[in-house]
């Protein structure tokens, strides 16, 4: 009884099956790992953008010779470290590039930056759906490409009256 059932189970491992679906789970993978760079590379981006603009907005603040009260005042962390200042202005940036309206522009000049970072942010976000379009539509490239040509022999077979053991042998070379 129970040796019969391992001996079945092996034989599963040798169908052609398996082999396809071996196939399948390498090609899966290959995408996985440019998906993921095409993503750590966009996170990247996102990230240098967000730090460039955190940057211009701290020097904004920092640079401000008139009386204006600046962000910087306003939020209590002019006698805080730069880097307490850069987390404020990243985290403040962050904000305004994902539209978010908690941040409070203080100054006529502080308003201008942040209609500029609303609008990077609207351009980013758009760039970010497009590419996750573009990584679901390639998802599968391969194996619509592989249904189309299959199709269009089995197709042109039929046209030309081929008989069933030829079709059989040219599905089995697709495979």
């Amino acid at each position: 009884g129970g040796d019969g059932v391992g001996l079945r189970a092996l034989s599963l491992f040798k169908s052609p099956r398996m082999l396809r679906l071996g196939r399948l789970v390498k090609r899966m993978e290959d995408l996985a790992q440019a998906s993921a760079f095409r993503l750590l590379r966009l996170l990247g981006i996102i990230l240098l953008v967000a730090h460039w603009v955190a940057c211009g907005w701290y020097f904004l603040a920092e640079t401000d010779t008139s009386d204006d009260v600046t962000w910087i005042i306003k939020a209590g962390l002019q006698d805080e470290t730069r880097w307490e200042q850069y987390i404020a202005s990243l985290y403040s940036c962050l904000l305004l590039l994902v539209r978010n309206m908690d941040v409070h522009p203080s100054n006529g000049r502080e308003r201008v930056v942040a209609i500029l970072c609303i609008l990077v942010g609207a351009c980013m976000q758009a760039s970010i759906f497009g590419s996750f379009a573009v990584l679901i539509a390639n998802f599968d490239k391969g194996g619509r490409a592989y249904k189309e040509k299959t199709m269009h022999v089995g197709v042109r077979m039929r046209q030309l009256g081929l008989p069933t053991t030829i079709r059989t042998r040219v599905y089995e070379y697709y495979k």
